[in-house]
């Protein structure tokens, strides 16, 4: 039977982790034999304490224990369940058989166009962060711990790497945990980094947004030494468009229109803000 050991929470406290577990923990839930883990969202109140988001999914509804272990924002690990968990409900089965195969993507099942024909809470280890999922903040101290304690269940589990860890959005269209706008789409590296010991991998940086002037920016894209071939036009709508030199350039903003360029030649800077200029924008 895939069951967590019940040094469990004594495997996480030696990871650096401050744990709490209930004292039911090792019984609580019904039969289970977990293939694969899925990560949730609690989609609690931001104002929420960890032990009182912990508190309910352990025995404040009448289907709890509703996680198997929640993480609070300021990285807190509350064990809540060793067996059954009722988290995940109806899902697709194709994407639950991939999970149970070590090959979890990141897409959402709503994405890829899957429908909901099985459930199996009795073969999903459940592991859910504090976060009420409509923008708030995912704290790194709550990703860390997210991290490490997927590692050490996927090892207590015998299961290798982080292609059995997957996210109830990618087990059905109806949810979208995780997550909401603020934390990574793909959680498989940080937790195999956490199973081999090492620090998350760090994220790319992200990429700033140009400043957007009241009738749009033009933004030469330029090799150094080489005549401007390219432009990204942000136009009022906000919207990125990419144009090059191989057509006939056609920049629209506001009802104006510039057509010009050439399929053998790239556009001098004068040639950039004399475009700039004529459809009222800045050249940054």
């Amino acid at each position: 039977m895939g069951l967590v050991p019940a040094d469990f929470p004594e495997r996480l406290k030696r990871r650096g982790l401050k744990v709490s577990a209930f004292g039911d923990w090792y019984n609580a839930g019904g039969n289970a034999d977990h293939k694969a883990i899925v990560l949730h969202h609690t989609a609690s109140a931001a104002s929420g304490s960890p032990a009182s988001d912990a508190a309910y999914c352990h025995h404040g509804t009448s289907i709890a224990p509703l996680y198997n272990v929640l993480i609070g924002r300021d990285g807190s690990v509350w064990v809540l369940a060793r067996e059954k968990s009722n988290s995940s409900g109806k899902i697709s089965s194709r994407a639950l058989q991939e999970a149970m195969a070590g090959k979890a993507g990141s897409v959402s099942a709503a994405a890829r166009g899957l429908h909901d024909d099985t459930s199996a809470n009795q073969n999903l280890f459940a592991i859910a962060y504090q976060n009420n999922g409509t923008g708030e903040k995912w704290s790194a101290a709550m990703l860390n711990a997210g991290n490490i304690v997927a590692a050490e269940a996927l090892k207590a589990l015998g299961l290798p790497h982080a292609g059995w860890v997957t996210q109830h959005r990618v087990l059905t269209a109806r949810k979208i945990d995780c997550c909401g706008d603020a934390c990574p789409q793909n959680f498989q590296p940080g937790i195999n980094a956490a199973m081999a010991g090492k620090p998350p991998p760090t994220p790319p940086p992200p990429v700033p947004k140009p400043k957007e002037y009241a009738m749009g920016t033009v933004i030469p894209v330029q090799e150094a030494g080489k005549p401007v071939s390219a432009f990204r036009f942000l136009n009022y709508q906000n919207e990125i468009r990419t144009v090059s030199s191989q057509d006939v350039l056609i920049l629209v903003n506001m009802g104006a229109e510039l057509a010009g360029g050439s399929v053998n030649k790239g556009y001098s800077m004068a040639q950039v803000n004399q475009i700039a200029k004529s459809i009222g924008a800045k050249v940054v």
